[in-house]
């Protein structure tokens, strides 16, 4: 008698949960956007879940203290920032990010450059020093093909524009930042130090590329670009 074969059970995907902190509506929407498109595509071998609070604007400091506040020991948070021309509560809220070993992005100047990045031509990418959001906001409505009336910060508008964005686009942003680090290096004056002597550059400077790297490696099977 031959032994019954018993169908293969499909390889179980665990859940990784991610305690994220941000300072505003554009970062929550876009992270979960972003788990979205982790969870479902064909190369996912983690899912994810985020368990986030909105810390509102304003602040960098913020989401860091709120994550302080919250957070046990054995947790180790997401926490994104902004600079947003606030330079004694964006520094402080790095070396509070560092000395707390958090999972760090931040966006200098603000996440609008960030969200722009990812429809943005490499060839435009700006490496000098734009003082005003409004330079930045600018950018964002003309690579999302927005009216000059359209509001960034709303909700509706904020997730029109989320809705856009593809596994390519994070991939593209993500070098888009590379090549703005390298620049930042390569040009000792753009280097600032926080009072606990921790390193960023004048904007755009945009860390946030990293915490999203590490989350894509982490969740996809493919350790390189994916859909190319």
């Amino acid at each position: 008698m031959s032994k019954k074969i018993l169908p293969t059970r499909p390889k179980r995907k665990f859940e990784h949960q991610i305690f994220a902190y941000y300072e505003g509506d554009q970062e929550e929407v876009y992270f979960s956007h972003l788990k979205t498109l982790i969870n479902k595509h064909s190369e996912n071998d983690l899912k994810i879940k985020i368990v986030s609070k909105n810390c509102g604007g304003g602040n960098p400091k913020t989401p860091v203290l709120t994550a302080i506040k919250n957070c046990s020991a054995n947790k180790t948070p997401l926490v994104v920032f902004d600079f947003d021309n606030k330079k004694m509560e964006f520094e402080e809220a790095i070396d509070l990010s560092i000395k707390n070993k958090f999972n760090m992005g931040y966006s200098n100047i603000n996440f609008d450059y960030w969200l722009a990045l990812h429809k943005l031509e490499k060839n435009k990418i700006i490496y000098g020093e734009k003082s005003s959001n409004d330079a930045y906001v600018k950018i964002l409505k003309k690579v999302y093909q927005l009216s000059d009336r359209d509001d960034v910060k709303n909700s509706d508008i904020i997730k029109k524009m989320v809705s856009k964005i593809t596994l390519d686009d994070v991939y593209h942003a993500i070098d888009c930042c590379k090549l703005i680090e390298k620049h930042n290096r390569q040009t000792p004056e753009k280097e600032c130090y926080t009072q606990k002597n921790n390193i960023y550059y004048t904007n755009p400077d945009m860390q946030i590329y990293k915490v999203v790297e590490k989350l894509l490696k982490r969740c996809l099977k493919s350790k390189t670009k994916i859909d190319k």
